[in-house]
């Protein structure tokens, strides 16, 4: 049984939890939380509480740490448990920029565990199904893609309104794009941003272009939503042979997923359209899964490579640096 522990009990933080129950060979074991008795009541009766990172780390002794604080807590918390010889299961963004991550990949190094990043995209059934599309050339060469992801400020905290903590929508929320892009068409040759920044300076609602050598892809990332709309992700992926689009809608915010209308649709060139069918299966529930079967072989994930995960964080800054400057950047290729 793998022993864990999770830093922080947010809305994220809780979804972790909820997966747990549904990974036999885990088990939740400690929580540090700065609302306790918010903790209490999400968790079980044995499972011990801590308001101190460090005394939580040395009394609970966990086996692996899912650290689920704001981003840009994540260099200090996930360091900590590496130090301790914790594995540890990362929330995105990895970091709020490339030099950070490629620090904590550093100290991973040295410590010798399993370090993964939460890219729940490569576990969500729909994104994986398209995927294996792609794989397996039932779409043919990938021309062209679109992606959006478009929800409110998250209701379940401040902080991602600060663009020095949580990078606002360009890095919050487009990371997971980009991420998926990048798993399905490697590092682009140049990107583009242009967006809207928000009261609070943060670049919270983005289009972002992603130019390949013959193919291109476009995303849009929004915290600018009115709080009546729908949490909303759409991906469309072309190829010469098929198209192989995915709608997901749930009114809320993510945190009601299982009650989402979800639709993924193949068409065909010279075909009628199809309803494809996927078995619905708890993305967090299977990235976690996947995370404890790398623990356990003191391995780091090939599902997310930290490899892949660097060059996304690097694409992640490409996408700052343009919208800040209103030009193409060029991304230097790197070991996928």
């Amino acid at each position: 049984m793998i022993r864990l522990a999770i830093a922080g009990m947010g809305f994220i933080g809780q979804t972790h939890y909820a997966a747990s129950r549904k990974v036999p060979d885990a088990s939740v074991v400690a929580v540090c939380t700065s609302r306790p008795d918010v903790a209490r009541q999400q968790s079980d009766p044995d499972v011990r509480l801590y308001q101190n990172y460090r005394e939580m780390l040395a009394d609970s002794r966990p086996d692996a740490v899912l650290v689920c604080v704001p981003t840009f807590l994540h260099e200090q918390y996930v360091t900590e448990a590496l130090a301790q010889g914790c594995h540890v299961l990362c929330e995105k963004p990895f970091a709020l920029n490339a030099r950070t991550a490629e620090k904590i990949v550093e100290a991973r190094d040295r410590a010798g565990v399993a370090l993964m990043v939460a890219q729940v995209l490569r576990f969500w059934p729909q994104y994986v199904a398209i995927k294996q599309m792609v794989d397996q050339d039932k779409l043919g060469p990938v021309n062209a893609l679109r992606a959006y992801r478009l929800a409110p400020y998250p209701a379940w905290g401040e902080w991602f309104r600060d663009p020095t903590k949580s990078g606002g929508s360009l890095l919050d929320v487009q990371v997971h794009d980009v991420d998926f892009v990048y798993w399905l068409m490697g590092l682009p040759l140049e990107v583009q941003t242009v967006g809207l920044k928000s009261e609070c300076g943060s670049w919270d609602h983005v289009s972002t272009t992603l130019r390949y050598d013959n193919a291109i892809a476009t995303i849009e990332a929004s915290f600018l939503m009115p709080d009546s709309w729908p949490f909303s992700c759409y991906l469309r992926v072309c190829g010469t042979q098929a198209a192989a689009e995915y709608n997901f809608r749930v009114s809320g915010n993510i945190e009601q997923r299982d009650l989402a209308t979800d639709e993924l649709t193949l068409y065909p060139a010279g075909g009628s359209p199809s309803q494809v069918t996927v078995e619905r299966e708890d993305m967090y529930a299977a990235q976690l899964g996947h995370f404890v079967s790398r623990v356990k072989e003191n391995q780091c994930s090939d599902v997310v490579p930290l490899q892949q995960t660097l060059d996304v964080m690097r694409i992640m800054d490409a996408l700052l640096e343009s919208a800040e400057r209103g030009k193409w950047i060029t991304l230097h290729q790197s070991i996928r």
